[in-house]
């Protein structure tokens, strides 16, 4: 049986990403705080030979897991020597990452 060239991601809020053999797209939803974090984690799954794009354009409302879900997701990249590319961040969240000296991510 021929395995499809993509898989689509999900968790219980929604679908989230769309991954083909050479890039990983991935939306953050538009609400990303602790309570859904590991939910959001657990549905993310990447395979080597990816670019992980993370569009972060819908995040409205969110606290500092998100950017430890940002944090998470580069570091799995990085472990499987793949690229992060983040897009899209809206002004509050490239304020915090400032705030928490973590210019570098985005």
């Amino acid at each position: 049986r021929r395995r499809p060239d993509y898989l689509i991601v999900r968790t219980q809020q929604r679908r989230c990403a769309q991954v083909n053999s050479t890039q990983a797209s991935l939306r953050m939803p538009d609400t990303l705080r602790h309570a859904q974090a590991m939910d959001w984690l657990s549905g993310i799954h990447l395979s080597s030979g990816q670019t992980m794009v993370l569009d972060a354009s819908a995040l409205r409302s969110f606290d500092s897991s998100a950017l430890a879900c940002m944090l998470e997701l580069r570091r799995r990249a990085q472990a499987r020597g793949l690229e992060l590319r983040i897009e899209g961040t809206p002004e509050r969240v490239r304020r915090l990452v400032q705030a928490y000296g973590l210019s570098d991510l985005i």
